[in-house]
């Protein structure tokens, strides 16, 4: 039984592997905090809409999670002898199962709930024995706080679905999924945090989580090298085209971020919103680095100061060409068809589109590196702010919050910015070098370092 305990013995190191298995685990963490905020969403926008709240308090278990390495044992007892005879014996449905710490075994499915008492017997306490201890680790570190915890959710028909109650109090997060105004905080929180709030506070009594956490991590270093291996095949290399999609979405996703310091009640947020640490091969970030590295060469410094154009405030569009700036004060274009010589610098084989598929409206904005506004990254692909309502529009602060809701889903659904258009700019963008994601950069040196000589 895996009960994930830190190794005094065989403190963190710093070796490659270990490495990976930091970021593969805190990565997954993100991940699982993600999920559960989509499914908030999800039940917040059903409450909106007047609609049934059934079956949206499922989450999806992130294998590699500190959750989920736990839940990974706790669903093999489940389906192992002698639990699974037990199950048949008694005709407990595994696809719609509920396990209590105190020995408690409930199903839902029926039209009356049916429980089991596991304590009731010799027999049946050493049957359920080894599933109970794993539904008490599942409970996590902070089960004195809670009175009394919330039973294993365990749906029999997919093994990487539990309840969204299951997941929160393992990572000690308060959930009231009956009032609006309390869902939506929780959703900030998670998407502002991008992990539990848990993970990333100072707080002591935190710390047991942080050091499963710790403990999950250790688990994927000491990996035996089969298991490691088919880990690594999960993060390799896959060539540019797959590298910007997976960017775009990381990209949706700290949009998504940015608009959740909009949600009432995360306090002051800075305006313009900005975005940092843009994922290096996304679109918006490859094309900024393709004219930043025009606009650095003498040529068009020579071009600046003959036409008088103030750098700081160059706006580009990538397909057509077209280049904005200010001229003594005043916004002045530069055409690859004029005779301004914009278009002996400007180089026409950077982003090669069909002209009937130049889009007019893609501008990209100096400063070419850095950070960026929200606004601009949205633009650039096409994506639309939410909706403003004010007063003396009918609920205008509810529909306010239901279309900044529908937009963070949106951004954060892991499906990509939708618009044609954006398809067609990531194909463009495609024949640029795109440099690996941080996971893929530590997978790479785990393999290098397995390569050498020992």
């Amino acid at each position: 039984m895996l009960r994930l305990r830190l190794d005094p013995q065989n403190p963190p190191s710093t070796t490659p592997v270990q490495k990976f298995a930091d970021a593969v685990v805190k990565n997954a963490d993100r991940e699982q905090a993600n999920s559960l905020a989509n499914r908030l969403m999800d039940q917040q926008q059903a409450i909106d809409s007047g609609k049934s709240t059934h079956r949206k308090d499922i989450a999806t278990v992130q294998p590699e999670s500190t959750f989920g390495q736990i839940w990974a044992k706790f669903a093999q007892a489940v389906e192992s002898e002698p639990f699974k005879s037990y199950a048949e014996k008694n005709n407990i449905d595994l696809d719609d199962m509920v396990i209590h710490p105190n020995g408690t075994i409930t199903n839902l499915s029926g039209k009356e709930p049916r429980t089991w008492n596991a304590n009731a017997s010799a027999e049946s306490k050493a049957a359920t024995a080894a599933v109970i201890a794993a539904a008490k680790d599942l409970v996590g570190p902070y089960q004195d706080a809670l009175i009394p915890p919330v039973g294993i959710s365990y749906l029999g028909y997919t093994e990487d679905l539990t309840s969204i109650a299951t997941v929160a109090q393992f990572y000690g997060l308060p959930l009231d999924t009956t009032n609006s105004d309390a869902i939506m905080a929780t959703i900030g929180h998670l998407l502002r945090e991008q992990t539990f709030p848990s993970l990333s506070s100072n707080d002591p009594r935190d710390e047991p989580l942080k050091q499963l956490q710790q403990a999950a991590v250790q688990h994927i270093e000491q990996l035996e090298e089969g298991p490691l291996n088919e880990l690594l095949a999960a993060f390799k290399t896959n060539g540019n085209a797959a590298r910007v999609r997976s960017a775009d979405v990381a990209l949706q996703a700290l949009c998504a971020q940015a608009l959740a310091t909009l949600i009432p009640g995360m306090g002051k947020h800075e305006s313009p919103l900005m975005l940092d640490n843009l994922p290096e091969a996304s679109s918006f970030s490859l094309t900024r680095k393709k004219i930043l590295a025009t606009l650095s060469g003498a040529a068009f410094k020579d071009f600046a100061q003959r036409n008088g154009i103030d750098p700081t405030s160059v706006r580009i569009n990538p397909f057509t060409g077209d280049l904005t700036a200010k001229v003594n004060g005043a916004d002045t274009t530069f055409t690859k068809q004029d005779d301004s010589g914009w278009s002996a610098i400007w180089p026409t084989s950077t982003f090669v589109v069909k002209p009937e598929q130049a889009d007019s409206s893609t501008v990209v904005s100096y400063p070419f590196t850095g950070p960026a506004s929200l606004e601009q990254v949205m633009g650039f692909y096409k994506e639309s702010m939410p909706a403003q309502h004010r007063v003396p529009e009918h609920q205008w602060e509810e529909k306010n919050r239901q279309s900044l809701l529908a937009k963070i889903k949106q951004l954060n659904s892991g499906q990509g910015f939708p618009s044609k258009g954006n398809r067609q700019l990531s194909l463009a963008v495609t024949k640029f070098y795109a440099p690996l994601s941080p996971l893929e950069k530590l997978a790479q040196a785990v393999k290098e370092s397995k390569s050498k000589p020992q």
